[in-house]
């Protein structure tokens, strides 16, 4: 029963963590489908709204994408899916090891797989202690992005980016759990070419 209160406080928002909730979101066909509105909308949160929490996300999320790229000597992206770039789920899971921690708490008692998990942490980490730092601000700063972003759907929609059917209106709900698992740094060598608008927000690399 616990469990089952622990996943629905998740789904509903009211958990520590928002990863667990939005990653059965509809980012990729967000992503896929509609790049052209939700870059538009990436661009009006961050350069019109000017969103200080939306911004210390991103800025947070581009600092561990550097620094996984700099003790992995690898980048953070996996393959190229018809002109669209994916996260390797590896960099989201140093980016946020709050599951690992989840899992570490569900196992604890059962043998040998919390030490497992353990030993895991701190080898990618240098210490749990780091490794629960970097869970707990980048939770901290996604919900408080999440939120802001929550905010002020209805005013988005009052610019006229999108229009029509209620189906697009609906993108709106989506949006700002999207916005939490978009990458938010170009691939190695596509910075400022044609390739760039395809798999970062249209001039968020530039400072």
């Amino acid at each position: 029963m616990k469990l089952l209160m622990e996943n629905w406080r998740r789904y509903v928002n009211e958990g520590k963590s928002l990863f667990s909730h939005v990653k059965s979101g509809r980012n990729m066909d967000i992503y896929q489908n509609y790049p052209d509105t939700y870059n538009i909308y990436l661009d009006w949160v961050l350069y019109d709204k000017k969103d200080s929490a939306a911004k210390a996300y991103v800025e947070h999320f581009r600092e561990m994408a550097r620094k996984y790229e700099k003790e992995k000597g690898e980048s953070p992206y996996w393959k190229n899916y018809g002109d669209f770039w994916m996260v390797k789920p590896d960099f989201m899971d140093y980016f946020n090891p709050s599951d690992t921690f989840d899992s570490i708490e569900r196992q604890q008692g059962r043998g040998q797989a919390a030490d497992v998990l353990s030993k895991r942490l701190k080898n990618k980490y240098g210490s749990i202690e780091t490794a629960r730092d970097i869970a707990n601000k980048t939770n901290e700063l996604a919900n408080q992005a999440y939120k802001s972003l929550m905010s002020y759907r209805k005013e988005f929609l009052e610019t006229g980016a999108i229009t029509g059917e209620e189906e697009n209106k609906r993108l709106m709900d989506h949006f700002p759990s999207a916005f939490i698992y978009r990458p938010f740094m170009n691939p190695p060598g596509f910075e400022g070419t044609e390739m760039a608008g395809k798999v970062d927000i249209r001039g968020a690399h530039l400072e």
